[in-house]
């Protein structure tokens, strides 16, 4: 693949997937604002030595769902390179 498109096309995909990183739909910032109010109400409510334990529950769920992200941007990325490239060298 020429490798002037293969990089126009990588950053077009990149662009995209930025994109809709930063445009979420309502349904997934209604869940994020949920799950904050929800680990809100219950730090209110726990003794101090369970808030830390809610703390160390909140730092592995972010990484966790850091990682996930990551994982599914990586993997998406590659197929869309893939789906690309093949329909090109087809063409």
């Amino acid at each position: 693949m020429d490798e002037h498109l293969n990089k126009a096309t990588e950053e077009f995909i990149e662009t995209r997937i930025n994109h809709h990183g930063r445009n979420a739909p309502e349904s997934v910032d209604a869940a994020n604002a949920e799950l904050i109010s929800c680990v809100g109400r219950l730090g209110v409510t726990l003794a101090p030595e369970q808030t830390a334990l809610l703390k160390e529950c909140e730092s592995a769920y972010l990484l966790a769902d850091g990682e996930s992200t990551w994982h599914y941007y990586k993997a998406g990325f590659g197929d869309a390179i893939a789906l690309l490239m093949g329909w090109h060298n087809q063409g």
